[in-house]
């Protein structure tokens, strides 16, 4: 991986090394995040939840929501004005003798909005995985043409894309994003 931004060599950024999985330790008692890319270029994300932590400290807040609930197959809504995005129900599972033992799991929708986890019987001596099967960026690549024009992050870990889409049905916040003729929007922070 290389950074070469500009004319001047001196700012060039080479060999700079790239990982396959990061871990962050403890990001509740006993429980860790775990963040890697699939086979399908795909990012995603886990929970391992440690032998004897307690799954029910998770809570996932997401601001700018409108409306957070599950549905009756499991799945979580989040509405923003008249859009819905879907994340497909979790999947628990536990490693058994090399094997993935699932676990019954799902969502469940905590006070001010936040999703936490209602997790069946388990094991409490393994660590157990809890996959929310979230699919990043599913807005980006579809049947528009999009130009990305600026990408950040914060300290809070909130990530910001601006740009164009031609894209009729790419979401926006109200107020961060404006129409241009011929149905492109210019979008802000995201």
């Amino acid at each position: 991986m290389n950074y070469f931004v500009g004319n001047d060599e001196s700012r060039w950024v080479r060999d700079v090394p790239t990982f396959g999985r990061v871990r962050y330790r403890d990001v509740y008692p006993g429980i860790d995040l775990v963040y890697y890319g699939t086979s399908a270029g795909r990012l995603e994300h886990d929970f391992v939840v440690a032998p004897g932590a307690d799954p029910r400290r998770i809570k996932m807040r997401f601001a700018g929501v409108d409306a957070v609930e599950v549905d009756a197959s499991g799945d979580a809504l989040l509405r923003v004005g008249t859009e819905t995005v879907a994340w497909r129900k979790p999947l628990l599972y536990q490693s058994v003798a090399g094997l993935r033992r699932k676990v019954e799991g799902r969502y469940r929708v905590e006070s001010r909005g936040e999703l936490g986890f209602e997790v069946g019987v388990y094991d409490p001596d393994r660590p157990l995985i809890i996959d929310p099967v979230v699919l990043y960026s599913t807005y980006l690549g579809r049947s528009g043409n999009e130009t990305a024009t600026r990408l950040a992050s914060d300290n809070n870990g909130n990530v910001y894309f601006a740009g164009v889409s031609t894209e009729n049905s790419f979401p926006t916040t109200p107020g961060h994003s404006r129409r241009r003729s011929g149905g492109a929007t210019s979008s802000s922070p995201r």
